[in-house]
């Protein structure tokens, strides 16, 4: 990506929110760090300005404890966006000690000619959630990976494929997955 957001722990300052600038164009925007449950509830939250010079990075801020330390570290995680939709996630233990929800969404899928456009909204916290299409069709290709989702957010995946797919299709392991547990949809 051009223009990234990441959350770096640095040894004796804690978390630190960076914004990086590859673009030849200045970065100015808005950033807020949110504390949340696994469940989508703020505990926490604070605001920056970001102001990246082109081909830079910079320092947004330094985390303080009401961001950086959770009450519990297994179903709790790190949101920092921008204002022009730029998003980093920081989660504060390591994948098999975090208590993720079942992952669940509701999705409908639209068609127009040769692309598929499946929309998934999200019932729960959804981690790194994929569509392997190619697995259904070789051929296949689909717009996005990895995507991440907060309850009540969506997303719509473009795919592209000859074939007539179909929501069940797309939407079952292992054409679908995420790093959560599945639930009804997941």
């Amino acid at each position: 990506a051009p223009r990234l957001l990441t959350i770096q722990p640095i040894d004796g300052e804690g978390l630190i929110l960076f914004a990086s600038n590859d673009t030849d164009e200045p970065w100015p925007a808005d950033a807020t760090v949110n504390r949340l449950s696994f469940q989508g509830q703020t505990r926490a939250t604070a605001q920056a300005a970001i102001n990246v010079a082109p081909r830079s990075t910079v320092k947004v801020m330094t985390l303080d404890a009401s961001l950086a330390e959770p009450d519990d570290a297994a179903s709790e995680l790190l949101l920092a966006h921008a204002t022009d939709g730029e998003r980093a996630w920081w989660y504060f233990d390591v994948d098999r000690n975090l208590a993720y929800p079942k992952g669940d969404f509701d999705a409908e899928l639209n068609r127009e000619g040769s692309t598929h456009h499946l929309t998934i909204t999200a019932k729960s916290f959804i981690r790194d959630l994929c569509v392997f299409t190619d697995r259904i069709d070789p051929a296949s290709v689909a717009s996005d990976q990895l995507i991440t989702l907060l309850p009540g957010e969506k997303t719509t995946i473009r795919i592209t494929s000859e074939q007539e797919l179909t929501v069940d299709q797309l939407t079952q392991p292992p054409v679908c997955v995420c790093v959560n547990p599945y639930g009804q949809g997941g």
